[in-house]
């Protein structure tokens, strides 16, 4: 049986998004790699989101909470920037087919990390102050209604990634239909499976407090 709910949701911009997905890259790292004694680097082409994490101020709830745990997991000091012209990973936030990823240097990394640490890239960077300030600020509520069947998907599909492409490309559908513009990319970006993450979640916490 389905049912319609209304969902109140926070849009989160991209430095923010950045934050947390720096959260699961160094949880990740902590548990693969606990009982090492080699330090780990952490490279970033985000500089806002880097900024956050090396200085001092006291940021919004949201970004503190994540500030915090990532300098639980890792030195503050190990965080550097990296341009994104010289950044491998950025190719996921573009979208890639697999031919073409085999060919790219995602696999290897950038060349200078082949080099002793003395000799990489001073992590210098010019960030955006008053964008850094502005984005702890920044909050749009959004009133959403969601129709969807009671948990029935939930049980259809076996994991929450693909339960995540499902959305995205319903959303894709619906936008369509509506005429609003939508990626015409043929693979699902880092933005849409984003949003579809946060409505998911809401829809949940929905259902658990209602």
């Amino acid at each position: 049986m389905g049912y319609s709910s209304s969902v109140t949701t926070i849009t989160l911009s991209s430095p923010v998004r950045s934050t947390g997905e720096r959260v699961i890259v160094v949880t990740e790292e902590h548990l693969i790699g606990c009982g090492r004694e080699v330090p780990t680097y952490y490279w970033t082409d985000a500089t806002i989101a880097l900024c956050w994490i090396q200085r001092e101020e006291n940021w919004g709830v949201f970004v503190n909470n994540r500030v915090r745990e990532i300098r639980s997991l890792s030195k503050k000091e190990y965080w550097r920037h990296i341009p994104g012209k010289l950044n491998p990973a950025d190719i996921a936030s573009r979208g890639c087919t697999l031919q073409h990823l085999l060919q790219y240097g995602w696999w290897e990394g950038p060349e200078f990390l082949k080099a002793f640490p003395e000799a990489w890239p001073k992590s210098e960077f010019s960030p955006n102050e008053e964008l850094i300030a502005a984005e702890m600020k920044k909050k749009i509520t959004v009133d959403l209604s969601v129709k969807i069947e009671k948990s029935e998907w939930f049980e259809r599909l076996s994991s929450f990634s693909k339960i995540v492409r499902v959305f995205c490309w319903m959303m894709r559908f619906v936008n369509k239909l509506r005429k609003k513009p939508f990626y015409g990319t043929k693979t699902l970006t880092v933005e849409e499976k984003a949003k579809a993450e946060i409505i998911l979640w809401s829809i949940e916490q929905k259902k658990a407090f209602s």
